[in-house]
């Protein structure tokens, strides 16, 4: 099959199932994975088209226009995407995008949320080490001096984060990146809205 029939044939995701994913750019995370597992080259205009077809209550250009994707946007949203920022892919208008380590979590996550059944999540939950991990990081991070600095608005520092990980400065990022990544996605999916933000100002912290 062409790539073109391939992405013409897409079919949409219910607007419910993608509608908790906290960001667009773990949409488009979970749309890189896509058309690699399905064998398709993963370039900008694929990916753009793709991301509009499995998800178009956020890609769609406007009210009026809701039947063409938001390409502007898009391109935003994949901006957003490299190392210095989410840490999530690599690759340009030139180069076919691909999943760094924390992009492929991420895809991951989106996909167990959207297509596993949450009752079968439930029973899962107590038996998942990641979500375990996270249920763990985030009750530390409700005690932690990280939080009080936050809710007081007062600067948080690199080595507040390295001290809060117990970890040697500048040695561990991407393995920190990953765990807060895995937080920012258990947060979303469980009510913690409050802590969101916070944990996106950490992992910026780190690019």
């Amino acid at each position: 099959m062409k790539e073109k029939d391939f992405i013409n044939g897409i079919e949409s995701f219910k607007y419910e199932k993608y509608s908790i994913v906290s960001s667009r750019e773990k949409l488009l995370a979970f749309t890189i994975q896509f058309l690699v597992d399905n064998g398709i080259s993963s370039t900008f205009n694929n990916l753009c088209i793709a991301a509009f077809k499995l998800f178009p209550e956020k890609f769609y250009f406007s009210e009026d226009f809701k039947e063409y994707p938001h390409i502007e946007m898009l391109n935003r949203t994949l901006l957003h995407l490299r190392p210095k920022e989410r840490n999530y892919a690599i690759g340009n208008s030139k180069i076919p995008y691909t999943l760094t380590d924390v992009g492929r979590e991420i895809a991951y996550q989106v996909k167990n949320d959207m297509i596993t059944d949450k009752v079968t999540n439930k029973v899962k939950q107590v038996m998942d080490p990641h979500k375990n991990e996270s249920i763990k990081l985030l009750s530390k991070l409700k005690n932690s001096g990280i939080l009080v600095k936050y809710d007081n608005g007062l600067g948080i520092s690199d080595f507040d984060l390295f001290d809060f990980f117990k970890v040697t400065p500048y040695t561990q990022e991407a393995r920190i990146k990953v765990k807060l990544s895995k937080l920012e996605q258990y947060c979303s999916g469980n009510k913690e809205d409050k802590y969101i933000k916070l944990i996106e100002i950490l992992i910026k912290m780190l690019d």
